[in-house]
């Protein structure tokens, strides 16, 4: 996984994002994705359970829309 997430935030830095969904039940995956850099966004019912939306913290070199002056 974390090798997936450096591959994509290196081909892609200003791409979508890249998500990852457990179920909050589900402490093994939470401690997984957040050994590898995810950080948790967001958290919804879904399927009748508690989810977690994970995404990984992309520092950008330069700010969005910040260009040469």
């Amino acid at each position: 996984m974390a090798a997936a997430v450096s591959w994509w935030t290196e081909a892609v830095p200003a791409g979508g994002p890249v998500v990852a969904v457990t179920q909050t039940a589900n402490a093994g995956s939470r401690r997984l994705l957040e050994s590898i850099g995810m950080t948790l966004v967001d958290q919804f019912v879904e399927h009748g359970e508690r989810q977690r939306l994970y995404t990984p913290v992309v520092t950008r070199r330069t700010p969005i829309g910040a260009g040469p002056a």
